[in-house]
C-alpha cells in the first residue's frame, strides 16, 4: 500500500489539500522486497503533465531509483480549482527489461 505524507500529514485517497499544504515535496513510501523493481509516478490529470517519474526503485527505497521527471511544483494560479494529482506505484515483472521513454511533441 503506497502511504503520501504532505507537512506531516498522512494523505487519504480523494483527499482535498490546500496549495500551502503542497509547497513542499511528499514523503511517499511502501512495503516492497529488495529483488522486485517499482515505477513511481505524479500526474496531472487536468492538464496532462507529468510532475514526477521514479523508475528501477529496487524494494521500498525511493531514493534508490533512477528519476526521469521531477518538476513537481504546486501550481498557484490554479488555487480554487481542486487538482487531482494520482500518485502511481508499479510493479516491473520483467527486471532486464530497460525502461525507455517516447516523447511525441504536436
Amino acid at each position: 500500500m503506497l502511504r503520501v505524507v504532505y507537512s506531516g500529514q498522512d494523505v487519504s485517497e480523494g483527499q482535498v489539500l490546500n496549495t500551502a499544504q503542497t509547497q513542499s515535496a511528499p514523503q511517499v513510501g511502501w512495503t516492497g522486497s529488495p529483488s522486485q523493481l517499482h515505477t513511481l509516478s505524479i500526474y496531472d490529470l487536468d492538464v496532462g503533465y507529468l510532475h514526477f517519474l521514479e523508475v528501477n526503485i529496487p524494494g521500498s527505497e525511493v531514493l534508490q531509483g533512477e528519476v526521469l521527471s521531477n518538476t513537481f511544483l504546486p501550481i498557484l494560479l490554479r488555487e480554487l480549482t481542486p487538482i487531482k494529482f494520482p500518485f502511481t506505484l508499479n510493479l516491473k515483472l520483467f527486471r532486464n527489461l530497460p525502461f525507455k521513454i517516447q516523447v511525441t511533441l504536436i
